[in-house]
């Protein structure tokens, strides 16, 4: 981003701009999905372009097909790098930001960002679900930012509810109204929803899902579809400290959040214990599950603030990098 193209951003982000489903609304925490001082930390940082990120992450790269460059096709905001000669003068004295003229042979990265919006993602302080629209946020501002197409797709009890196609900068508000208005389904139902997802998604670029991943693991296995020539999958595993260690004792009545079923139980510190073994077996089994089918996972915790996870964590994995 230029000077100007950033202060431009962080107007139309305090503008509070309404996006497809309507204007932004508070959600179920307190701070905003996209803020200055996010914005700023994020001019920092790229979505990694690196060896096995190449062909799919370069948004501003020259495109392999074989078209003519004056072969126009469409205005995208100026990032840098772009060449001067693209552009366009004349939408800079009309409206004071930077724009260049796209062709058919500049092709950009489509990258789908899919949250999990089952019921078990609407629970914790912050809730999962807020984590992950928060995450997804940042890194549909990475990509918006470096000039790559982004979709935000809600996914639950079979569907996959998509958004808009965004590009460039001005997609910055929208992002944030779409995700704000994403509503909670009821059951996961991942297989489904995968499949609801491949019948509107390009078959290559970019998924990025962000879920709990609380299915039987068996259903994991749906993730399989997901992998196509052409494109990358990153599974970020929202996971709540709550979950990894229950603050329970005594006769407690367990509820399932998505089918409403419930239980009594008796929980001691052999119960505990027991508990998480299991836990641990689960996220273990999760992980080599999902690495030997080639996809990038990250574990991540709602007790880890969203900017340092994207900072820290996925630069130490790789998928994104500090410009």
């Amino acid at each position: 981003m230029t000077a100007f193209s950033w202060r431009a951003a962080v107007d139309r982000l305090r503008s509070g701009g309404r996006g497809r489903h309507g204007p932004a609304r508070g959600g179920d925490g307190p701070e905003p999905l996209l803020d200055e001082a996010t914005l700023r930390q994020l001019m920092r940082m790229r979505l990694d372009s690196g060896q096995s990120f190449t062909a799919w992450l370069a948004g501003e790269r020259t495109g392999q097909r074989k078209m003519q460059a004056v072969e126009f096709e469409d205005y995208r905001g100026y990032v840098p790098g772009d060449d001067f000669r693209l552009i366009d003068w004349h939408a800079y004295a009309r409206l004071g930001d930077l724009f260049v003229k796209t062709s058919l042979s500049d092709e950009t990265v489509s990258v789908s960002l899919l949250v999990d919006c089952s019921k078990s993602m609407d629970w914790g302080t912050p809730t999962k679900l807020r984590q992950a629209k928060r995450l997804v946020a940042m890194l549909g501002a990475l990509a918006l930012m470096h000039g790559d197409r982004v979709r935000v797709f809600g996914l639950g009890d079979g569907t996959a509810l998509p958004g808009s196609l965004l590009y460039g900068q001005s997609g910055l508000t929208t992002l944030s109204a779409e995700l704000e208005a994403l509503p909670v389904f009821g059951a996961t139902d991942l297989g489904g929803s995968v499949d609801a997802f491949q019948r509107l998604a390009e078959p290559y670029g970019v998924v990025i899902l962000l879920s709990d991943l609380l299915v039987p693991l068996e259903h994991i296995a749906a993730l399989d579809a997901l992998h196509l020539e052409g494109r990358t999958l990153v599974v970020l595993h929202i996971v709540d400290p709550a979950e990894a260690a229950p603050n329970l004792q005594g006769a407690v009545e367990l509820r399932d959040s998505e089918t409403g079923a419930a239980s009594l139980v008796s929980i001691t510190a052999g119960v505990r214990r027991h508990y998480a073994t299991r836990f641990q077996e689960r996220m273990t089994a999760i992980q080599r599950r999902l690495v030997t089918g080639d996809t990038r996972y990250v574990l991540t915790s709602t007790a880890v603030p969203p900017i340092e996870f994207l900072v820290n964590d996925l630069h130490r994995e790789g998928v994104a990098a500090r410009t």
